[in-house]
């Protein structure tokens, strides 16, 4: 399908494109809804989710209530980890000279290399991956580093969304409240001291005296 014949591709590349999207998520979808089947039983195990059911609520006010808001953080860390794998596959695929959306073919005798179709950064790693040994290592470095500072970009996207979500999801009087760590070495205040002088101390003891 993704390697051209000689009489040329018998499909349309969005029909490559549509068809290698969907194997990738076949491989990808089984561990993502594994884990969120296994986020969604923890949270249905808690209590404020037990006491809302027992009150009445429906399956649809769990999950729009209970359940939405607290794998929201789970379905953004989800996609980041399904982008990361599926760039991976593509790139493995190049290694094999199996392109995103095909690879073309010069069957002439005097055909160069398979090329892709699209030109993606994991398509261009896997054409050039044998000239990291050659005077030429720069054809296969500069698409790598763009892909790993994608990749980086993903990153920071869901920690930055992290940080956003969390505080949502605490109690509308927490929010404000940041925690902060408290010294614990004892501190010297001047003002729980008190300075007492020679002559009052004197005269203190001669009026008990007296």
């Amino acid at each position: 399908m993704l390697w051209q014949p000689f009489e040329g591709f018998p499909t349309s590349l969005t029909f490559r494109l549509t068809l290698e999207v969907l194997v990738i998520s076949m491989l990808l979808i089984p561990p993502a809804a594994i884990l969120i089947a296994s986020e969604t039983s923890v949270i249905l195990k808690r209590d404020f989710v037990i006491s809302s059911r027992v009150l009445g609520g429906d399956p649809f006010h769990l999950f729009r209530y209970h359940l939405f808001p607290h794998l929201k953080q789970s379905f953004i860390n989800l996609f980041t980890r399904q982008t990361i794998q599926a760039i991976l596959v593509m790139t493995h695929l190049g290694v094999f000279e199996l392109f995103f959306g095909g690879t073309l073919i010069d069957y002439s005798l005097m055909g160069g290399r398979p090329v892709p179709v699209t030109y993606d950064w994991a398509s261009l790693i896997g054409m050039y991956y044998y000239n990291l040994q050659t005077h030429a290592p720069w054809l296969v470095g500069i698409p790598l580093i763009f892909l790993v500072l994608f990749v980086l970009s993903l990153l920071g996207i869901a920690r930055g969304a992290k940080n956003i979500i969390t505080p949502a999801l605490l109690p509308a009087g927490l929010r404000d409240k940041v925690p902060t760590e408290k010294s614990t070495e004892p501190q010297m205040n001047p003002s729980n001291f008190v300075m007492i002088s020679g002559s009052n101390s004197h005269k203190e003891n001669h009026g008990e005296e007296g």
